[in-house]
């Protein structure tokens, strides 16, 4: 059971990246919306892990990721577990998400696109104080969640 709870603040944490409402995304201009438009589709995980140790693979590729605008939605083998908003500051390095589950708490992080189709995002615990990560690594004690999704081709 905290496995799956694991992954599913994993895969919250991933969606979480794409940003608050559309009228945030009117607001902030061009690259606001390219950006948003890299992260929509369907996504893959492929790894996460938390405080340094790695989730069981094939619990870690059960999980998928829909990014629709600033929603998103996560399914464990089909079936929806999560949803959500998000909002993204691409302006700044490295990139910000905040991820707003529509039940539960804040998560706080930072992510970036690959050039080959992936999205890494790195999370602070849900709800906590603790400060924003600042890298893409998970130590022990920190609490931090680190994601990777591969993008997955339409049919």
């Amino acid at each position: 059971m905290r496995k799956t709870k694991f992954l599913a603040l994993a895969v919250v944490a991933t969606v979480a990246a794409v940003g608050y409402t559309a009228a945030a995304a009117d607001d902030r201009g061009a690259a606001y919306k390219e950006e948003l438009a890299k992260l929509a589709g369907t996504w893959q995980h492929v790894s996460a892990e938390q405080d340094g140790q790695s989730a069981p693979e094939d619990r870690v590729k059960a999980h998928t990721l829909v990014i629709t605008g600033d929603h998103y939605a996560v399914r464990m083998n089909g079936k929806m577990i999560e949803e959500g908003t998000f909002y993204i500051d691409p302006s700044r390095k490295p990139k910000v998400i905040d991820a707003y589950p529509a039940e539960g708490k804040v998560l706080k992080g930072i992510y970036e696109i690959g050039e080959d189709d992936t999205i890494r995002a790195c999370f602070a615990h849900p709800g906590s104080d603790a400060a924003r990560p600042t890298a893409f690594s998970t130590t022990q004690g920190t609490g931090h969640v680190l994601q990777v999704c591969k993008r997955v081709k339409a049919k």
